[in-house]
């Protein structure tokens, strides 16, 4: 697994709780036993399962998007971006519908963002990024290159501290799909779908 960077607490909650529900049945396997007495010396052990319901709101983010990862189907996990690009222009039966968790590796690029030096977590810098409203939501967009395509990332704006020191790295972005106005990726396919990034993984 890749090194998480940064996780959109409300938006993977949503999605866990469509994956793997809004409560988490854990289990724990211990050896139990003990020897009869001091003459005989058996011993006797036994595997004792205990299991409890953790709410998945009460869980750290990080620990959220674990869980939202291992349950995203494999074929919603993209290794290049042409994969999902070809996925995203599909229709009929087989189209990705808006609300869909996906993942796509690929090149992480903010062309618009200023270049930073080393970071220093004494003094972090001021990131200025553009927003815009995405689905109500204040956010920034970046770019996943592969391909010869680049696909459109839509983050928080509250992530940019974040995600801004992973510019021009190999990274995953895993969210959902949402509807946008049509756009070329390059090449000769139409897309009217973009990402809303959940979490960011460097590769």
């Amino acid at each position: 697994m890749h090194t998480l960077v940064y996780v959109d607490r409300q938006l993977a909650v949503a999605i866990a709780v469509k994956l793997v529900g809004i409560q988490l049945h854990r289990g724990q396997s211990h050896r139990v036993g003990g020897a009869f007495n001091w003459i005989i010396q058996a011993y006797v052990s036994r595997d004792e399962n205990v299991s409890f319901t953790t709410d998945i709101r009460e869980l750290l983010p990080e620990e959220v998007m674990y869980e939202v990862y291992e349950a995203i189907d494999k074929e919603y996990k993209f290794e290049n971006v042409g994969k999902c690009i070809e996925k995203m222009a599909e229709i009929g039966e087989n189209q990705l519908l808006p609300g869909r968790p996906i993942s796509v590796q690929g090149l992480l690029k903010f062309p618009d963002l200023q270049k930073f030096s080393p970071y220093n977590p004494f003094d972090p810098p001021n990131i200025d990024v553009k927003t815009f409203q995405f689905h109500g939501e204040k956010c920034f967009v970046g770019e996943m290159h592969g391909e010869s395509f680049r696909l459109p990332v839509y983050f928080d704006e509250a992530s940019k501290a974040q995600v801004a020191f992973c510019n021009e790295n190999p990274a995953e972005v895993t969210g959902i799909v949402r509807w946008s106005p049509p756009y070329s990726p390059k090449g000769a396919r139409s897309l009217s779908l973009a990402i809303r990034v959940a979490a960011l993984w460097l590769r």
